[in-house]
């Protein structure tokens, strides 16, 4: 055998099978690891300072003899994986899980909306494929029987009153059976809005929606923004009573769902009032937001987003409807046994404005969240009946009504592209609207807008630089003889839409 100094400097030059099966590597290693056992006892008191980490045990040579051995040397504490070439087993930490659990998490990776999307979906073919007598366990066909299948199931597709579905709903029925089809425990490696063995079932599909939309049935049904009108009402101090559980909490869940630009019931029930901080920026302005990024539909969390987050903000404005003023409010007259932000409050004998304690410790009911703005525009007599997710979608024309580019909002809704963007303000608010009517109509002030009262122009009125004629009333704007094409270029000042209206005039002479 080598002397030991001579051996030791061989040990790199090794291979793996030979740390495996050498004997006398072995046993110099658990030698080795006997005396500096022995050495940190007698040191125990400078276990603190950078010493040598044990390469080995007592118990080394009862180890079987099929474990791997590596190199012995120093591990810095500032590392935090040790070297290599180090004996010193490291301990990772392992939580044993059952196969339910597995399970649960990797059915977890879809949504629930698109679990009963896809529910829906297998449901429909499966009932097509048993009316026409055909076997409903489609998953095992092959590309071309099912191609077939398809081809004759896509134009038959109907609704419970016989009329065609509408053209989201079709695709989503298509990409359901997709879905399906590649999901556990199928695993089928096959696409059938893409793979040309199914160009025959698409093209059906694609001649089925030009056949829908010609008989009126392509109904996308868009959430309504909040009209003007009914915004300056919820923005009203007398929208929502401070000293009400009740309204405190709709405020509260109104303004959050405007400023963050929150999805309906998205997380609702989930969030907390540790979820939020208060800051103030380097203007010394106060603002809160929220901490964390959330799992949301646009970013589930898979590998394909970004940890970064931009952390929107809602600011305090002074005035007596100040978001940051209720919400503080509320942080303050929640119940502290319970971190959830929206709580039962108390009602009729349980409560007392007087009371520190507003609100029960158990959280709001699934259906209260669902319709609190149908019941906010219920209360307030608004112009129609908003949905929750209404308050989004008036985030984003808000934003957009007032020159805010589609890539900040995009920051502000979390939206991965602007076309999807786009499906929140495909319409004209109803001002505009009514503008425009007017500029077709090539009508007079008191056709144009009943209770306006103001006379045509004269000559007497002086012109803006725009060429435009402004009447006394700071509300209306009267617009000469022009070749004024469309609302856009008429020299009309950027302004905030949503707390005034100006009504335009276009008048012949």
């Amino acid at each position: 055998m080598e002397s030991e100094g001579n051996f030791e400097l061989s040990l790199s030059s090794l291979s793996d099978s030979e740390w495996e099966n050498d004997e006398d590597i072995k046993q110099f290693i658990a030698e080795e690891g006997r005396k500096q056992n022995e050495h940190a006892t007698l040191h125990e008191a400078d276990k603190g300072a950078s010493a040598q980490v044990p390469v080995g045990h007592a118990e080394t040579e009862h180890q079987n003899e099929n474990e791997d051995y590596e190199g012995s040397i120093a591990v810095d504490a500032g590392f935090d994986e040790p070297p290599k070439n180090s004996t010193k087993k490291r301990k990772r930490q392992f939580l044993p899980t059952t196969e339910q659990e597995r399970k649960e998490i990797a059915d977890n990776v879809d949504s629930k909306g698109t679990k009963r999307a896809t529910k829906f979906g297998v449901k429909l073919f499966k009932e097509w494929l048993e009316k026409e007598k055909l076997d409903p366990a489609f998953e095992e066909l092959s590309p071309n029987d099912l191609n077939e299948y398809l081809r004759r199931f896509y134009p038959e597709m109907r609704s419970g009153t016989e009329k065609r579905y509408s053209k989201s709903t079709m695709a989503g029925v298509r990409a359901s059976i997709n879905r399906h089809l590649t999901n556990p425990p199928f695993l089928r490696n096959i696409c059938i809005m893409k793979d040309s063995a199914f160009s025959t079932s698409n093209k059906m599909f694609c001649g089925v929606l030009k056949k829908a939309k010609e008989e009126g049935c392509d109904e996308t049904k868009h959430y309504p923004n909040i009209a003007e009108t009914d915004l300056t009402k919820l923005r009203s101090d007398q929208a929502f009573d401070l000293n009400d559980p009740t309204q405190l909490q709709e405020k509260v869940w109104f303004d959050l769902q405007l400023h963050f630009a929150r999805r309906g019931m998205e997380n609702t029930r989930s969030l907390k009032a540790s979820s939020f901080a208060i800051k103030t920026d380097d203007m010394g302005k106060e603002y809160a937001y929220l901490k964390h990024a959330e799992c949301t539909k646009n970013h589930p969390g898979k590998m394909s987003d970004t940890n970064y987050k931009t952390k929107k903000r809602m600011y305090a404005n002074g005035t007596a409807t100040c978001p940051l003023k209720s919400f503080r409010l509320l942080l303050e007259k929640r119940n502290k046994e319970n971190d959830v932000l929206y709580q039962k409050p108390r009602t009729g004998r349980k409560f007392n404005p007087t009371q520190d304690v507003w609100y029960l410790k158990s959280v709001r009911g699934h259906n209260t969240l669902a319709v609190m703005m149908p019941r906010i525009s219920q209360r307030l007599g608004l112009s129609e009946r908003y949905t929750n997710h209404s308050v989004r979608a008036t985030t984003v024309s808000v934003l957009a009504d007032n020159g805010v580019e589609a890539r900040e909002i995009m920051r502000i809704t979390d939206h991965k592209n602007e076309g999807s963007l786009r499906s929140y303000n495909t319409d004209s608010t109803d001002s505009r609207k009514r503008a425009y009517s007017s500029f077709l109509q090539n009508a007079n002030v008191e056709q144009s807008e009943a209770g306006c009262g103001i006379s045509p122009p004269t000559p007497k009125h002086p012109q803006n630089k725009a060429g435009l004629t402004a009447c006394a009333s700071s509300s209306c704007v009267h617009v000469p003889p022009s070749s004024v094409s469309n609302f856009t270029n008429i020299g009309i000042p950027m302004m905030n839409i949503t707390n005034s209206v100006v009504n335009v005039h276009y008048h012949s002479t």
